[in-house]
């Protein structure tokens, strides 16, 4: 019997099968008391998965989670939304009306703070319930890994607060903080009664505490430095103490859901708010909600320039200052939407201030 040159070596590799698209969860260790990050790790392999849902059981006696949307959401326009199902489960969703991919990359990354009075011992995050689309709306075949904490006996001073947990307030990003920048600061024990927080000795004003989390206005004293020490107090005794990196801008929308994306805060012409039901015209003015502009002159402008651009194309601004009625710290931007912007229910709008521009996934709609 003779062969077409070639064929066997076809046969053989379309015989090989595709690799699963995969979900993969780490396996840090902490101690008891301390903040862990777990990241939640995504490969497409050779699937497409448009939209994906998952739960993941622990014990919620000994450990509390929280979670934030990592880039592979990010740049997908996808949005994360979550919802205890059980005492201890929590299911993850993850999807957006575009029918576009899922990047890989990180989803997003579990905050688990550790109860004080855990033991030392491994403690399951366990996966299942795992369901996945592709754009058309097929199943997609996706694998799972579990993962755990260790959790170690303590040597020494407890981790209550990383740099990973030290996130814009607007988008939910880690990163450098701005002055008068609204911060959200996620960790184990940071925000029980009477704790103070400063940044270099100067303090700052909290708008918001959970026993997890802190929100606050940075202080404006922070302008001209490169980084500072923020130190979380509780009835004057010290809870964590932190280096954190400080820019003169650290610019965020503030997104409808709280997430740090999808549809921003952004109110259309008749001060309605815009959604995908109620789009802002090409030509008209758009008010955005922001923070981390950083320092402002005496009438609460920033002091470093501000733009915006909608689908890419620029967006002239009338007007750029404090939110009246708002804390200091959030800015408003009221720009136009260009005639030259595309239309659509997501069209992306990023903001600038100085030369830094705030992170993706932030959207107008746009008629």
């Amino acid at each position: 019997m003779s062969h077409r040159p070639g064929s066997f070596f076809v046969a053989l590799v379309c015989a090989v099968p595709a690799l699963a698209a995969q979900l993969t969860v780490a396996n840090p260790a902490g101690t008891a008391g301390a903040s862990v990050v777990v990241p939640i790790v995504f490969a497409a392999q050779s699937d497409s998965v448009a939209a994906l849902q998952f739960d993941v059981a622990y014990d919620s006696a000994s450990l509390s989670l929280g979670a934030i949307a990592g880039d592979a959401v990010r740049t997908s326009a996808k949005t994360l939304s979550l919802a205890d199902i059980g005492p201890n489960q929590r299911r993850f969703l993850i999807a957006g009306l575009n029918g576009g991919p899922l990047g890989d990359g990180v989803l997003f990354t579990l905050f688990a703070s550790v109860g004080p009075s855990a033991a030392s011992g491994s403690y399951s995050l366990r996966i299942s319930n795992v369901m996945a689309v592709d754009p058309d709306g097929q199943a997609v075949n996706l694998t799972a890994s579990d993962g755990s904490i260790a959790v170690q006996p303590a040597s020494g001073s407890v981790e209550r607060l990383r740099l990973t947990g030290v996130l814009n307030a607007a988008s939910l990003v880690p990163g450098p903080v701005a002055p008068g920048e609204i911060v959200t600061l996620l960790g184990a024990g940071i925000g029980l009664p009477g704790v103070g927080v400063t940044f270099d000795g100067a303090p700052a004003s909290l708008l918001y505490t959970a026993p997890n989390q802190i929100n606050l206005a940075a202080p404006y004293s922070l302008t001209g430095k490169t980084a500072a020490q923020l130190r979380i107090t509780q009835a004057s005794q010290p809870v964590a103490d932190l280096a954190v990196p400080v820019a003169d801008a650290s610019p965020a929308v503030f997104s409808l859901d709280g997430s740090g994306l999808g549809p921003g805060a952004i109110l259309n012409q008749d001060a309605n708010v815009n959604s995908p039901l109620n789009p802002a015209p090409r030509g008209s003015i758009v008010s955005l909600f922001a923070t981390g502009a950083g320092q402002t002159d005496a009438a609460s402008k920033p002091l470093l320039a501000v733009s915006v651009r909608i689908g890419g194309v620029d967006a002239p601004v009338f007007y750029a200052g404090g939110a009246p009625g708002l804390v200091s710290g959030v800015l408003q931007v009221n720009c136009m939407v260009p005639a030259a912007a595309p239309t659509g229910i997501f069209v992306p709008l990023t903001l600038t201030v100085g030369t830094t521009a705030g992170p993706a996934g932030i959207t107008l709609a746009v008629n």
